[in-house]
C-alpha cells in the first residue's frame, strides 16, 4: 500500500512518515507533508485502505500547520473507525433507500488511463448547509426543503 500511496496517488507530495498501518483488518497505508494552496500552507495526511482486491477507499484530512498536532488524536480516529459493514447494518441501509445505495462509487477512467473511485451522488441528495446571513441569527433562518420533502440540517 506504500507503493499505491507514494507512487500512484501521491507521486508529487514529499512525505517522510509513509507507513503501512492495519485497519480493522484491512492493510492500508498513511503518510504526511506539507502542501501549498491558494489559502496558504496545509498540512495533508493521505490515508489509503485497500477493502478487496479491486477497492482502495482514500481519505484526505487537510489542517493548518498550526493546528495539525492538536488534530492528530481526531484524525487517527477517524482513520481507524473505518470498518466493514456487518450484512445486518448493508441490509437496512439498502431497505431505507440510502443515496446511491452500493452504487456511492463508480469506476471511472482518470488520468493517463488509470482507474479512480469517484463519488457519486444522485443529484440533490446531498442538500447544501445554508449560511446565516449578516445580522440575523442562525436559528432565525427558514428551513428549506430537497427534492424529497426532508428539511435538511442547518449548519451554523
Amino acid at each position: 500500500m506504500i507503493d499505491y500511496l507514494t507512487n500512484e496517488w501521491a507521486p508529487s507530495l514529499q512525505m517522510a512518515d509513509a507507513e503501512t498501518i492495519d485497519v480493522n483488518g484491512m492493510e492500508a497505508a498513511t503518510g504526511s507533508g506539507p502542501l501549498e494552496l491558494k489559502s496558504g500552507l496545509r498540512d495533508v495526511r493521505l490515508v489509503a485502505i485497500r477493502f478487496d482486491a479491486d477497492t482502495v477507499f482514500r481519505f484526505i484530512f487537510l489542517t493548518k500547520p498550526e493546528q495539525t498536532a492538536a488534530l492528530e488524536r481526531d484524525l487517527q480516529e477517524t482513520t481507524y473507525s473505518f470498518r466493514r459493514l456487518t450484512p445486518a447494518e448493508a441490509a437496512r441501509l439498502a431497505s431505507a433507500g440510502h443515496p446511491g445505495g452500493d452504487r456511492a462509487c463508480r469506476r471511472q477512467r482518470g488520468r493517463a488511463g488509470r482507474q479512480d473511485a469517484v463519488p457519486r451522488f444522485p443529484r440533490g441528495t446531498l442538500p447544501r448547509p445554508q449560511r446565516p446571513r449578516p445580522g440575523r441569527p442562525a436559528d432565525a433562518r427558514p428551513a428549506r426543503q430537497d427534492h424529497r420533502g426532508v428539511r435538511p440540517a442547518v449548519v451554523a
